[in-house]
């Protein structure tokens, strides 16, 4: 017998000997008459099996997030952190930390708000905001987007400070073009599409005024697509709220910046005022691995955690930042240097 199908619930593997292929489909779509009896040349293909059918296999997967640790005192990173210091919860249940390094590959995506010409301190936070981007380490994945009613960003994620200041450049020259009205939350949703398919540790930092003025998205939906596709929101403000002035239909601003605070919370991301000794917060952070057993890839229960042992006990009170729900089981990318 060339194939045989091996089911648990819902999904089911065809395994094709002749053709040496694993396939995972739904149990309805390969039954027929196809024999599940075993055969000598299946245990070529276990390991495969359990790779790419974890559903049909019964077997724990790993999600990746990451969570920035800061000192409530001092505001600095907290350093040096493992996998035991950390104790997680999703919902009632405990979550085993597997894994947690603060070595890693995160692709970081700038999106910064460019209009308020007019204003010296705005025009200085934009100045300031391009130059650190220009800047960002050396071997850092980062692209560049800038937006007011519309948005251009630069083509991908760019490790080298070279190719990422000539991509910066010229999406410099389309900012005349970029209108008047706000369109915060399509600027956003275009953020998203920049990365592809996730990685652990994808970042969109927002440095804006917080307001939207008439997106064709709503903040509701682009919080949903940040939370479907794991990616953290961190939000640098502009200015104040107070000072904020625009053309609001349906909202003030003060609601809109609540909105989007609740979004980055969500997200796992931080919320505060520009500040260039902060910008490099995007960077920091550990990229933990939560063990999710058989049964618990897709519950959406609520993901908690706190400090334990000798590090709760030196870091009382810490300012932890992580998402409200995890993301899929992925691989991460993880790195030798920072």
């Amino acid at each position: 017998m060339s194939r045989a199908v091996f089911e648990r619930g819902s999904v089911a593997c065809l395994v094709d000997f002749k053709r040496g292929r694993l396939t995972k489909k739904r149990s309805s779509e390969v039954r027929g008459g196809l024999s599940a009896a075993l055969a000598v040349e299946f245990v070529l293909f276990a390991l495969s099996f359990y790779m790419i059918c974890p559903q049909a296999a019964g077997q724990s997967c790993t999600s990746y997030v990451v969570i920035s640790a800061f000192d409530h005192k001092t505001g600095a990173d907290i350093k040096n952190l493992n996998a035991d210091d950390f104790q997680a919860r999703l919902g009632k249940g405990k979550a085993d930390i597997v894994s947690a390094t603060d070595q890693f590959d995160d692709r970081l995506l700038v999106l910064l708000q460019t209009d308020g010409t007019r204003s010296e301190k705005i025009e200085d936070v934009v100045d300031v905001a391009t130059r650190l981007v220009r800047e960002a380490p050396e071997g850092k994945p980062v692209a560049f987007g800038v937006f007011v009613k519309r948005a251009a960003f630069t083509k991908g994620f760019a490790a080298e400070s070279k190719q990422r200041s000539r991509e910066i450049s010229e999406i410099a020259e389309e900012e005349p073009s970029l209108g008047n009205q706000v369109h915060l939350y399509d600027a956003l949703h275009q953020a998203l599409q920049v990365f592809g398919p996730h990685q652990p540790g994808d970042t969109v930092l927002l440095i804006s005024d917080g307001y939207d003025e008439g997106s064709d998205h709503s903040a509701s939906s682009v919080e949903k697509e940040f939370m479907e596709q794991g990616t953290r929101l961190m939000v640098m403000l502009r200015r104040t709220p107070s000072h904020v002035s625009g053309n609001f239909m349906w909202t003030s601003p003060e609601r809109q910046i609540h909105l989007l605070q609740a979004m980055s919370t969500l997200t796992g991301g931080t919320y505060t005022m520009f500040s260039a000794a902060d910008f490099k917060n995007a960077w920091q952070g550990y990229l933990v691995g939560v063990l999710l057993p058989e049964g618990q890839q897709k519950t959406g229960r609520k993901f908690q955690v706190q400090l334990q042992g000798a590090a709760a006990e030196t870091y009382r009170r810490p300012n932890l930042y992580f998402p409200e729900r995890l993301p899929p089981c992925s691989t991460p990318s993880t790195t030798a240097s920072r």
